[in-house]
């Protein structure tokens, strides 16, 4: 549905992980609206290449992300939004690896967004 550009969620989605997969959904929209400009600055910041087709270490948190790093970024750009403008809880995830660090995600998505933006990273 990318094409039509149309999002279709199931009604879980407004309740399961707080609403985290509505703005999951949003990073993919902005994404693509920014010519995939999210992802390749996400890509550049966190590796610089994919390792073996998978997302660098820490910057994944579930496993439809590990082996894409558009999911990565979508789930990078969830993050900042819970972690920056919302009350929620941080999502659960059953396979979240050990090493990745929420607000670490969070901070490179930021930094990211203020790049494209024009804006020198603090």
């Amino acid at each position: 549905l990318h094409d039509r550009q149309e999002i279709v969620l199931a009604d879980g989605a407004l309740t399961k992980q707080w609403g985290f997969y509505i703005y999951h959904e949003l990073g993919h929209v902005a994404d693509r609206r920014l010519e995939h400009r999210l992802t390749t600055e996400f890509q550049r910041l966190t590796l610089g290449e994919m390792v073996n087709g998978k997302t660098a270490d820490g910057f994944w948190i579930n496993r439809f992300a590990l082996e894409s790093l558009e999911e990565a970024t979508a789930d990078a750009f969830a993050l900042w939004i819970v972690l920056n403008h919302t009350t929620n809880p941080q999502p659960v995830f059953w396979l979240k690896p050990e090493d990745s660090d929420y607000e670490k995600i969070a901070a490179v998505m930021d930094r990211v967004l203020k790049e494209i933006a024009g804006h020198s990273h603090e």
